[in-house]
C-alpha cells in the first residue's frame, strides 16, 4: 500500500513530505531513504522476538530490520526479505521459516501491542517517563530534559 492510499487523504502532497522527511535526516546526519509505501511488519515483529529470545540478538535484528525498511526501502512483509535479513546476522534461516509458519513468538507481539494500547500509544515513535508520553521526534536535548523529568509530556 502506498503512503497516499495510507494516509486517504487525496490532497496530501507525499513527494513533498518525503523531501522533507529527507532533508531533515541529512542535516542530523541520518542515513534515511523515506519510500511511499507502507507494509505489514507484523512478522518482522514475530522475528525481532525470536532472535532476542532465542539468541540475544532482538536489538541488532531490530537495528537491521528499520535500516532495511528506512534506509534501502525493502518491503518487511515479505518473508523472504525478513530471512535474508535472519542470514545476514548469521541466524538460523530454516529455524526463522518455522517459527513464522507456526507463528511461535506472535503471542510475545500480541503482549507488546496489548501494553502499547494500555499506555495510550498509538504513534512512533513515543517516549514513555514518569507517567508522561513524549510522541514524535524531537531534539536530543528535548528527550534528555523528558527522561529526567523537567519537560513534561502527555500524561
Amino acid at each position: 500500500m502506498t503512503l497516499q492510499e495510507f494516509m486517504g487523504d487525496p490532497h496530501a502532497d507525499v513527494p513533498a513530505m518525503l523531501a522533507s522527511l529527507r532533508t531533515l535526516a541529512k542535516e542530523r546526519g541520518l542515513e534515511f531513504e523515506p519510500v511511499d509505501m507502507i507494509c505489514n511488519t507484523r512478522w518482522a515483529h514475530e522475528l525481532r522476538a525470536w532472535a532476542g529470545e532465542r539468541y540475544g540478538l532482538g536489538t541488532p535484528f531490530g537495528k537491521r530490520v528499520f535500516a532495511a525498511y528506512f534506509v534501502e526501502g525493502r518491503n518487511l512483509g515479505r518473508t523472504r526479505v525478513l530471512l535474508d535479513l535472519v542470514r545476514e546476522l548469521g541466524l538460523p534461516r530454516k529455524e526463522a521459516q518455522e517459527v513464522l509458519e507456526a507463528r511461535t513468538f506472535q503471542h510475545l507481539v500480541d503482549q507488546d501491542l496489548a501494553r502499547a494500547s494500555t499506555l495510550g500509544i498509538m504513534a512512533a515513535p513515543t517516549f514513555v517517563a514518569h507517567g508522561q508520553r513524549l510522541v514524535g521526534a524531537h531534539p536530543l536535548e528535548v528527550l534528555r530534559d523528558f527522561v529526567q523529568g523537567t519537560v513534561r509530556g502527555k500524561g
